[in-house]
């Protein structure tokens, strides 16, 4: 097997120092996913957000997400996601992240809704501090997990 040579501190620090730049251009609130463009022939770069929403939408349609489930947003970045995800489906979600920024940013926009059901913490995909049925859905998408191997894999997981 061939190994990376990324670790995962070196992505860590990669998505530590990289939120304000992708936000000076991308997108202000820290919203970097994956979208579906209605139609892809016309699509334009101000179309982004839209698309990203659409997926959401779509993602969410298609999980059975209630209002009593406890989920777990994989890779959740600024939380802008997880608390979509709650204000749509008043569902707990616990985001974690592997960027101590993008944490920080998440626990600061969960003060904005305190009636939520949030939490967000700093931790590995690859080494979770939850118990075994902690979760009844995982929510990823656009999350790039450098595993032990140096196997890189995409997660859509609902």
């Amino acid at each position: 097997m061939r190994q990376s040579k990324f670790s995962e501190t070196n992505t860590e620090l990669f998505y530590d120092s990289e939120d304000s730049l992708y936000r000076s251009f991308w997108d202000s609130e820290g919203s970097l996913h994956w979208g579906y463009f209605e139609n892809l022939t016309d699509a334009k770069v101000e179309d982004f957000i839209t698309a990203c929403q659409y997926w959401n939408e779509y993602m969410l349609s298609q999980s059975g997400i209630t209002k009593d489930s406890r989920v777990l947003d994989l890779g959740c970045g600024n939380g802008n996601t997880a608390v979509w995800l709650s204000q749509q489906t008043d569902c707990e979600v616990v985001g974690v992240d592997l960027s101590g920024v993008r944490i920080e940013n998440a626990k600061a926009k969960a003060q904005e809704y305190p009636s939520l059901r949030l939490e967000f913490e700093k931790a590995s995909a690859t080494n979770l501090p939850y118990e075994e049925g902690s979760f009844t859905h995982v929510w990823s998408q656009a999350t790039l997990s450098g595993l032990t191997q140096g196997h890189y894999i995409w997660c859509l997981l609902i």
